[in-house]
């Protein structure tokens, strides 16, 4: 007959930890508990019964959990939650065990105590845990706080009749906290593992699905007023998770360096073209972060592939082969991946879908060659688009507005969210001689 020891993490819960003992006096030949320094009155509590009470700094559950299930006196574990016990009928299945120990694991339902009500429907039950195994033939593993016990290749695993009973939240006000603790722990896990998500399937769709999935499907209503409450929580806890996920990556990107985008829609070599080329080149020199969206093959994008310049190869105007919508998709991508601060450009057919993209990619300032833009379509899509997103600045010659971009990259990059009228002097003229679209204002 195996010896198994019953291991319990624990960190304040003088609340629920004798319930939890109670329950495992008669399969247990050791009971182990691992503290993370509660403050409260969990290591008295557990004093009084046979416990082996050790404190450890609580590293993370994985990390914790298999320090841990090493610190076990025998390799059969029984791995339990400080607000878990086990139901009678779970009991008898795992004597059952240890007189017949014939697999490498054993699964069992977890039935949940919410607010006071066994919850036995939504996503909460049945919740299947392999809790009871071979320490030798597996390990804690996932990403924190969600961890599951992952046996080893090959290992044996049966299922037990009877139910974990799990004493979860005495408060929805508890509930709210702890999704809120665990979504940080969770999003910032994922962040790590490079996880990055599409804001409008995971921010917006995905919550929705959830809660569809656990009401509907699942049938949480059959709950009542607390199946309801779960699957809306479980939807927000979706929510969540994704959005604080997203604002890291925005907030990284805020913190890396800013960049100038140059957006070129000819394939031929042209006048222009050398001299927007002869420019970047000369920006370059001056340590400025660019990039050329232009069309593929083009000769520009050839050069600036040789110059080792970042670029991006688009279909030009004249040579559509993808929807527009694809078109766009993969711009705004580009553009939030390279941390565009501005956009740079003289194709007036494209404002309009350069304004577009911008604003899904949030680049906040738009710079646009030329005066005679202002009263034609193009002018009123980036009044239309931008009236309150961006810093629009219309520049009237070449000489002008490449001055501008080398004396003034610093003003874009630090002023490009700001609500306020800006002194510039280009060539010593002066502010006539631009438009400069703040925030609020209309051209």
């Amino acid at each position: 007959m195996p010896r198994i020891s019953v291991v319990i993490i624990t960190y304040n819960e003088e609340r629920n930890i004798e319930r939890c003992l109670l329950s495992v006096q008669e399969v247990a030949d050791e009971i182990l508990v691992v503290d993370s320094y509660s403050t409260d009155r969990t290591e008295e509590i557990c004093k009084r019964y046979n416990v082996r009470f050790v404190q450890h700094v609580f590293e993370g559950y994985i990390e914790q959990k298999n320090w841990a299930t090493l610190q076990a006196r025998y390799d059969h574990v029984l791995f339990l939650d400080a607000d878990e016990a086990l139901s009678d009928a779970l009991r008898q299945s795992i004597m059952q065990v240890k007189t017949n120990w014939t697999h490498d694991g054993y699964t069992f339902n977890r039935l949940t105590n919410y607010c006071g009500h066994w919850i036995r429907h939504t996503s909460w039950y049945p919740s299947r845990k392999l809790r009871l195994y071979d320490r030798r033939k597996g390990q804690w593993d996932g990403i924190n706080p969600h961890d599951q016990f992952v046996m080893s290749e090959g290992s044996t695993i049966q299922h037990l009749q009877g139910d974990l009973l799990h004493y979860s939240y005495y408060t929805i006000e508890q509930h709210l906290q702890q999704i809120n603790n665990f979504t940080e722990i969770i999003a910032g896990s994922y962040y790590r593992k490079g996880l990055r998500p599409v804001f409008l399937w995971h921010v917006v769709f995905h919550p929705i699905w959830r809660f569809f999935r656990d009401y509907f499907i699942k049938l949480g209503f059959l709950d009542g007023f607390y199946g309801f409450v779960i699957s809306v929580n479980g939807a927000y806890e979706v929510y969540l998770k994704y959005l604080k996920i997203y604002h890291r990556i925005r907030t990284e990107r805020r913190q890396s360096p800013f960049r100038l985008c140059f957006y070129w829609d000819s394939d031929e070599w042209s006048i222009a073209a050398e001299s927007l080329f002869a420019y970047m080149v000369g920006l370059q020199q001056k340590g400025v972060e660019l990039s050329l969206v232009a069309p593929a093959g083009s000769s520009i994008l050839k050069k600036a592939k040789s110059a080792q310049m970042n670029y991006f190869p688009i279909t030009s105007s004249g040579k559509k082969i993808m929807p527009a919508f694809f078109s766009a998709w993969r711009f705004i991508s580009y553009l939030k991946n390279y941390r565009v601060a501005a956009i740079v450009t003289d194709e007036a057919d494209k404002i309009s879908f350069i304004t577009r993209c911008a604003r899904w990619a949030e680049v906040p300032h738009i710079i646009i060659q030329r005066t005679d833009y202002i009263g034609t379509v193009p002018a009123n899509s980036v009044r239309h688009y931008y009236r309150y997103r961006v810093n629009g600045t219309i520049i009237d010659s070449d000489i002008k507005f490449y001055t501008y971009l080398i004396n003034h990259y610093e003003w874009i990059i630090h002023q490009k969210t700001d609500n306020q009228s800006a002194s510039v002097t280009v060539n010593n003229t002066t502010m006539a001689d631009y438009i400069l679209v703040n925030n609020n204002e209309e051209i």
